[in-house]
C-alpha cells in the first residue's frame, strides 16, 4: 500500500482518512488513548519454596481508542456509515492473518501501524440532533511497535554492476565468485529504537536457473537466516514477510520447506550489520532484496 498523504494529527485507516477539521469525521479532545503494552509470560511459582521461576516473556501489543465526532450540516448518518464501513474491514475481516493499516501523521513525520478495527460504539445523544455524534472505537495492534512509514532497501545482486540502486548508506560491498555458490554481501544502518520486521524477495535469475538460496544477517544483537532451498528461473521468485510469517511464491502463498535454521519471525536490529545472499547460480545474475522500516515502541 502506498503511503498516503496526511497533515499533521490526520489518520487514515486503509484508504479512509480522519481526524482534522478538514475531515468529515475529527479527533475529539480526548483524542487517543494508546493503551498500554502487556506481558504474556511462562512464569511458574516455585514449587518446592519461596519465589517464582521466570519463563519466557512476550510482548503483548495494545488496543487504541479513539473518541471521535462524525458531523454534517443536515444529515450525519451517511458520515457514521462511511466510518462505520471503514471500520468493518470487510476485505481482510474473513481472512486469517490479514491486517487493516493505519497511517498517521504526527511531529512532520508519517508513520504506520498493523492490526485490525475492533470496537465501534456510536453515543446516544442526550439532546437529539441531526448533525452529531460521538463514536468510539478501537484498533487492535497487531504487535507493540509503530514504525515510519518510507521503506528503506537493500538490494544484493551477484552479477557486478557498475552503479548500485536501492541502498541505504553506508553500505559496503563484497562478492565472492568461481565456485558453485556465489555469495554477495553489504552493510545496512537500521534506525530507530526497537528491532524492526522486514520483508525479504528473491528475485531468480535472467538466464538458466539458481537454486539453494540463503540469506543472512552477520552482527547486530540477533543474528538471523532465512535458508530457501527452492530452484528460481527468470521472473520468478519468492517473497517472505517476517512481521506475519507469510511466504508467497510468485504472488500466491506457498508451503515451502525451509531450511531448518530459518526464523520467519527474524527482526533487523537497530545498528549497523551486514546482509549476506548466497545462491547457486550459474549466471550469477539472481537478486534479494531486503525492505524495512524503522521502528519504535508502540507509545511514539
Amino acid at each position: 500500500m502506498a503511503v498516503p498523504t496526511l497533515t499533521e494529527g490526520q489518520y487514515d485507516l486503509d484508504g479512509y482518512k480522519f481526524g482534522t477539521l478538514a475531515d468529515e469525521v475529527v479527533l475529539l479532545e480526548s483524542g487517543v488513548d494508546w493503551g498500554q503494552t502487556g506481558m504474556r509470560t511462562q512464569d511458574v511459582e516455585e514449587p518446592l519454596g519461596d519465589g517464582v521461576i521466570f519463563g519466557r516473556d512476550f510482548l503483548a501489543p495494545p488496543s487504541w481508542t479513539f473518541t471521535l465526532g462524525a458531523r454534517h450540516p443536515t444529515d450525519v448518518n451517511p458520515v457514521v456509515a462511511r466510518l462505520a464501513a471503514a471500520w468493518r474491514a470487510d476485505a481482510i475481516r474473513g481472512v486469517p492473518n490479514a491486517r487493516s493499516t493505519l497511517h498517521y501523521r504526527q511531529g512532520g513525520i508519517t508513520k504506520v501501524v498493523y492490526g485490525r478495527p475492533r470496537r465501534f460504539a456510536v453515543e446516544t445523544p442526550k439532546v437529539w440532533n441531526n448533525d452529531f455524534r460521538i463514536i468510539t472505537c478501537d484498533f487492535q495492534l497487531a504487535s507493540a511497535i509503530v514504525m515510519v512509514a518510507a521503506t528503506n532497501s537493500l538490494t544484493l545482486s551477484l552479477v557486478r554492476t557498475s552503479t548500485a540502486t536501492g541502498l541505504m548508506f553506508p553500505v559496503r560491498f563484497a562478492a565472492t565468485f568461481g565456485s558453485s555458490t556465489d555469495s554477495r554481501s553489504g552493510y545496512v544502518t537500521v534506525g530507530g529504537s526497537t528491532p524492526t520486521p522486514f520483508v525479504l524477495r528473491i528475485n531468480g535469475p535472467s538466464s538458466g536457473s539458481a537454486t539453494a538460496f540463503r540469506v543472512e544477517s552477520v552482527g547486530g544483537t540477533d543474528p538471523w537466516a532465512l535458508d530457501v532451498p527452492v530452484s528460481l528461473t527468470s521472473g520468478q521468485y519468492v517473497e517472505i514477510d517476517t512481521s506475519t510469517g507469510v511466504v508467497l511464491m510468485n504472488g500466491s502463498p506457498a508451503s515451502l520447506q525451509l531450511g531448518r535454521d530459518t526464523n520467519l519471525a527474524a527482526r533487523l536490529s537497530p545498528g549497523t550489520q551486514e546482509i549476506v545472499f548466497t545462491a547457486n547460480d550459474p549466471s550469477q545474475s539472481a537478486a534479494a532484496v531486503l525492505t524495512w522500516r524503522d521502528a519504535a515502541a508502540s507509545a511514539t
